[in-house]
């Protein structure tokens, strides 16, 4: 493809854009397709941004909601400590008629022990991800 520049160079000072040279209409032809391609990226760093909060309202949530299920297990253990200790303060008799009772409190707790281990254990990832792929759009004419 071959570019021509023409530059006018008459002197009259016409600044008719009828007899505007190629050199004109290129630079506006330039003009306008880095206006159009910084409205482009605009549009796609709203929608971008747009993403990323979700994803962020998204990640508060599931912590909220992960906060909420460790501190009901936690009463929970808290709940059978205090009855496992009122149990085994009385006497030996109360304590033989209570064993069945005292073995599944024993047993709520090894399975609230087992579910504070997976809570705990679960990762929160602090990163966000984000990928940036290329679009490129070329018009020659």
């Amino acid at each position: 493809m071959e570019q021509r520049i023409v530059f006018q160079a008459d002197g009259d000072g016409n600044d008719d854009p009828s007899s505007a040279g190629t050199a004109d209409l290129a630079c506006q032809r330039v003009r306008a397709y880095f206006a159009s391609q910084r409205e482009q990226l605009k549009r796609q760093e709203v929608a971008a941004l747009t993403v990323v909060e979700r994803h962020i309202r998204e990640r508060l949530c599931a912590i909220r909601q992960h906060e909420e299920d460790l501190a009901t297990v936690l009463a929970q253990i808290a709940e059978v400590c205090v009855h496992s200790e009122r149990v085994a303060k009385q006497d030996d008799a109360k304590l033989l008629v209570e064993a069945r009772e005292i073995k599944h409190m024993l047993g709520e707790v090894e399975a609230q022990r087992a579910q504070v281990a997976e809570l705990a254990g679960a990762q929160l990832d602090p990163s966000i991800p984000i990928t940036f792929t290329k679009v490129c759009n070329l018009e020659r004419s």
